[in-house]
C-alpha cells in the first residue's frame, strides 16, 4: 500500500515589488520578481525535498502562472493528480514593498479556491483517508473546515497561519492532532498575553483540553514550546543570520510531519523544526517563476 502525506490549500504566484525610493511616486524604479508560492504549495515542497511522498490537492487554472506551478511539481515529483483544474485564474498575489523591503501593500486573488467546496471535497476522501497524515490549510472558510475536520480519518496537522484564521479552528481543535501556532496567533485563540513559562504552559494544556494532541508555539528568536501532555517543554532558537523569512513557517510545519512519520518524541521534533527554520532563514530560498 502507497505510504503518503496530503496536503490541501492554495497554490499560487506572487508578483514581488520592491522600490528603490522611500517616497513613493506614480512610477517607482525598482525591482520585480514572480516567486512559487502559496501555504499548501510551500509546505508540500519542503515535504519532498524531506523525502516525503506528496499528494498535494490545491486549485489551479489553465494559465501560464498554472503552468509554472505544475512544471515546479513535476520537478520535486510532487503528486497533483487529484487537484482541481478549471478555466479560471491561478491563485496570485501582488506585494509591494518599500525601498528598505517593508511591505506596505497586498493584493491576494484567491477566487478559484472558492470552488474547492464540500462535493469536491467529498470526491477526495478516500485519497485523504488513505494518507498517513493530512496537512489542512486554516485560511479555507469555516464550514469547509469543519466539514474536513468531520470527515478526514487520519492525523490532521494545522497552523493558525494568522490571528484571523486562528479563530476558525477554535471550535474544532477536537479534530486536530497537531496544532503549530506562534505566539501572537496563540494569545488572540485563548484570550491573554504570554509572558512567561506558566502562562505557556497553561496555554498549551487549554489547547490539549480541547482536544488537540501535540502543541508547538514558534516564539521566533525566542525558540518553541512544545506539550504533548506527557512532556512540556522549550528548545532555544538556533542563532542564524536573517536572509529571508518568506516560508519558513512551512519549514517548521513540515518538520513536524516528518518527524511525526519517523515516531520521533516531541522534543526531538521540535529540536529538528528549530535547526531545519535557522538553515531555512540564512539562504535564499525562493523558488522564481
Amino acid at each position: 500500500m502507497e505510504k503518503y502525506v496530503s496536503v490541501i490549500g492554495g497554490s499560487h504566484v506572487t508578483v514581488s515589488g520592491m522600490s528603490f525610493l522611500r517616497q513613493s511616486e506614480n512610477e517607482n524604479p525598482g525591482v520585480v520578481a514572480l516567486k512559487l508560492d502559496g501555504e499548501a504549495r510551500n509546505l508540500s515542497e519542503k515535504l519532498a525535498l524531506s523525502g516525503v511522498n506528496v499528494k498535494l490537492i490545491t486549485a489551479l487554472g489553465r494559465d501560464v502562472f498554472a503552468e509554472g506551478l505544475k512544471a515546479d511539481f513535476d520537478r520535486l515529483g510532487i503528486d497533483y493528480s487529484n487537484s482541481l483544474t478549471l478555466d479560471a485564474p491561478t491563485s496570485a498575489v501582488i506585494e509591494l514593498s518599500d525601498d528598505i523591503g517593508e511591505l506596505k501593500k497586498e493584493i491576494c486573488d484567491y477566487r478559484i479556491l472558492r470552488n474547492m467546496d464540500m462535493e469536491f471535497f467529498s470526491s477526495r476522501l478516500d485519497v485523504l483517508n488513505n494518507s498517513q497524515a493530512c496537512y489542512v490549510d486554516a485560511k479555507y472558510d469555516f464550514e469547509k473546515l469543519e466539514f474536513l475536520c468531520h470527515n478526514v480519518t487520519c492525523p490532521i496537522f494545522a497552523d493558525t497561519v494568522s490571528v484571523k484564521s486562528s479563530l476558525k479552528l477554535k471550535s474544532l481543535l477536537k479534530y486536530v492532532y497537531t496544532l503549530k501556532s506562534n505566539k501572537a496567533e496563540l494569545e488572540h485563540l485563548i484570550g491573554y498575553s504570554l509572558v512567561d513559562e506558566n502562562n505557556f504552559r497553561a496555554a498549551t494544556e487549554r489547547l490539549l483540553n480541547a482536544g488537540v494532541k501535540n502543541v508547538f508555539v514558534t516564539c521566533g528568536k525566542d525558540g518553541v514550546w512544545y506539550n504533548n501532555g506527557k512532556e512540556f517543554g522549550h528548545v532555544d532558537a538556533d542563532s542564524a543570520i536573517v536572509v529571508n523569512r518568506s516560508g519558513v513557517g512551512s519549514v517548521f510545519n513540515a518538520m513536524l510531519i516528518k518527524g511525526y512519520l519517523e515516531g520521533l518524541s516531541i522534543r526531538e521534533i521540535a529540536q529538528m523544526g528549530v535547526k531545519a527554520t535557522a538553515e531555512f532563514i540564512s539562504k535564499e530560498n525562493v523558488t522564481y517563476l
